[in-house]
């Protein structure tokens, strides 16, 4: 009984570990766009990019 709740744990944590790398990787994502979109002036475009991914 508790080897089963232990496996279902474990593996609850590596799909959250997942899903917590893939959002980490897309908030870098939208971050670098935004400082890019300053640089150019863009900022309309740059604060609408943050929607679309949602």
């Amino acid at each position: 009984m508790s080897q089963s709740l232990t496996h279902s744990l474990l593996a609850f944590l590596s799909q959250a570990r997942i899903v917590t790398i893939r959002w980490a990787r897309q908030l870098l994502a939208r971050w670098a766009s935004c400082n890019t979109g300053k640089d150019q002036g863009d900022m309309a475009d740059g604060g609408a990019g943050l929607h679309v991914h949602l």
